[in-house]
């Protein structure tokens, strides 16, 4: 591939788009990493590219307009007005909102369909922040919008505001940001860090994964040795999977890192790039990934389980991967034992039959009255309504969170959120966690016999965890038939 400073992967897979030091468009075929085609020279005014839900149609920013390449056909301006200037913009997952940025530090949220704007968000010094944002992004679902922008040479900030009501959530100030991104399925934010002062030695902290309604941290990520570490480790770019389960890391020491989001255990490195990895992103089926380094190389990995000569494992080895399942120090092992179930699935599949349940029915009625009984003026009330509230553990914090979202007396509030750090619902249990990776591995396999224990699961109370998991996979596997 040429020098990029731009990139995105088509939705159906097939081919990525670069915005190369020349300025030219250049499209790639993902199956053979050949060139498939270029535009002529656009010169040094192309500032952004993105594609819009299923179109393969590539739009990017350029001389201050938007407009579209299909591949196979001319470049075409589209009919945005013309008194608004467009650089960096992100478009919703469902294609119905397009956010760009003002100088001056305002992002304004358009109608993609009827090309007007909705509205216009500002932030609270509009002329400390006049250098305005770098980057834009959307929620999946499209109820947050983040801009990360610099205050100075080195300072960088972070807002969260509400695409709805436009108020904002949060801002946070921080030194060298280099990438932000949103979960698929949960309003969390991850956020690199690459610092220019090579001589900080705080390397576990610039990977962390953000709160994106609060902006706190919910735990940062830690990547494995690597024959290339420098002194000062550097995240440029971040991915998720579509799936939301793995989180992608474009490192300075020539290495991917694939992170489990969850535990926050690094799954996979990849190493391959000869320089500092600068561009990533996987396909819409996940079983990809695109990366793209700063000498010029693009690289693409395949990130599926991989099953060769790990079939006909032993009766013992195969429940020793199943119980490596809920491992909480060795993402490596994890990935290992996943990969030895994949090419075993029969035998995978009989164990799930044994201890996979489904989340058994919960009884809504007596956790609304425990939750109310918080509030009682009765010690012994209160007391055993918490601990009956603690039993459940995973499965009563969506309850949980809903009643401290409400206006409650100050009393229940404040024993609602002290249950809630005691669950610890950013911090999964070995159970917890093999029911997680159980799913994946289902939903990985694919195969008539697992979607079927995976509508047994999806069964299972509505609200809890477990059955949230199987139904987002059965989801998932029902749009990639329709591709």
């Amino acid at each position: 591939m040429q020098p990029t400073d731009r990139f995105g992967v088509a939705p159906n897979g097939k081919h990525a788009v670069t915005l190369d030091e020349d300025g030219r468009l250049s499209s790639w075929n993902l199956a053979t990493g050949a060139l498939a085609g270029r535009t002529e020279k656009l010169g040094n005014t192309v500032w952004d590219l993105g594609f819009v839900r299923e179109s393969n149609a590539v739009i990017f920013s350029h001389k201050q307009q938007l407009k579209q390449w299909d591949l196979d056909a001319k470049i075409t301006t589209i009919p945005f007005p013309t008194d608004h200037s467009f650089k960096r913009f992100k478009v919703s997952a469902d294609g119905k909102t397009l956010v760009s940025y003002f100088r001056g530090g305002r992002l304004a949220l358009w109608d993609w369909e009827k090309k007007t704007i909705r509205k216009t968000l500002s932030t609270n010094d509009v002329k400390k922040d006049a250098r305005s944002f770098r980057f834009v992004a959307l929620s999946t679902d499209g109820r947050l919008v983040a801009g990360f922008g610099d205050v100075s040479s080195r300072d960088s900030f972070v807002e969260i505001w509400d695409n709805e009501t436009g108020k904002r959530h949060s801002r946070t100030e921080k030194v060298d940001l280099a990438c932000i991104q949103f979960a698929p399925s949960e309003l969390m934010l991850a956020v690199g860090v690459a610092p220019l002062n090579r001589e900080r030695d705080d390397s576990e902290k610039r990977l962390m994964l953000l709160n994106g309604l609060t902006n706190q941290i919910v735990r940062y990520y830690k990547p494995p040795p690597n024959p290339f570490d420098s002194e000062c480790r550097r995240v440029f770019a971040v991915a998720f999977s579509p799936d939301g389960r793995l989180l992608a890391s474009a490192e300075d020491n020539h290495s991917v890192v694939l992170f489990e989001v969850a535990s926050g255990l690094p799954r996979r490195q990849l190493l391959g790039h000869r320089n500092s990895v600068r561009h990533l992103e996987f396909t819409s089926d996940g079983r990809r990934l695109v990366t793209i380094s700063r000498d010029q190389t693009g690289l693409i990995w395949d990130v599926s389980l991989p099953t060769t000569d790990r079939a006909n494992a032993s009766a013992e080895k195969i429940k020793e991967c199943r119980e490596a399942l809920g491992n909480l120090e060795d993402g490596f092992k994890v990935q290992t034992a996943l990969a030895v179930l994949a090419a075993n699935p029969a035998a995978f599949l009989d164990l799930c039959d044994k201890d996979l349940r489904p989340a058994p029915a919960l009884d809504h009625a007596a956790i609304k009255k425990w939750i109310a009984d918080l509030d009682s003026p009765e010690f012994a009330l209160r007391t055993r309504a918490g601990k009956e509230l603690e039993k459940l553990g995973d499965d009563v914090v969506p309850f949980v969170r809903e009643a401290v979202a409400k206006d409650l007396p100050l009393e229940q509030a404040r024993r609602l959120t002290t249950l809630l750090a005691r669950l610890k619902p950013d911090e999964p249990t070995p159970k917890r966690l093999q029911q997680m990776r159980a799913v994946e591995l289902l939903e990985n396999l694919a195969t008539p016999e697992a979607k079927q224990f995976l509508e047994r699961l999806a069964g299972g109370a509505r609200q809890a965890r477990l059955t949230v998991d199987a139904r987002a996979s059965l989801d998932r596997l029902a749009k990639q038939t329709q591709r």
